[in-house]
C-alpha cells in the first residue's frame, strides 16, 4: 500500500503569537511565514503528531 506523508520544519525560528508568524533566520537570509496559512495546510488532518523543540546550553549544577 502507499502511503504518503506531509511535513514542515523551520530551524532556527522565532515564533511570534502577536502577529501570528515563524521567522527562521538562515546565515544570510531571514524567511518570515504565516503560521496560520501553515496551521490550515494540516487543518482537519487525523493523526497528527506535532512538536515544538527548544535548545539553550545549560550551566551545570553548582556553578
Amino acid at each position: 500500500m502507499a502511503k504518503q506523508s506531509q511535513s514542515i520544519s523551520f530551524r532556527n525560528a522565532v515564533l511570534n503569537t502577536d502577529d501570528m508568524t515563524i521567522t527562521e533566520y538562515e546565515k544570510e537570509d531571514t524567511k518570515v511565514y504565516d503560521l496560520m496559512k501553515v496551521l490550515k495546510e494540516f487543518h482537519g488532518k487525523e493523526g497528527l503528531s506535532a512538536m515544538f523543540k527548544f535548545g539553550d546550553d545549560r550551566m551545570p549544577d553548582g556553578e
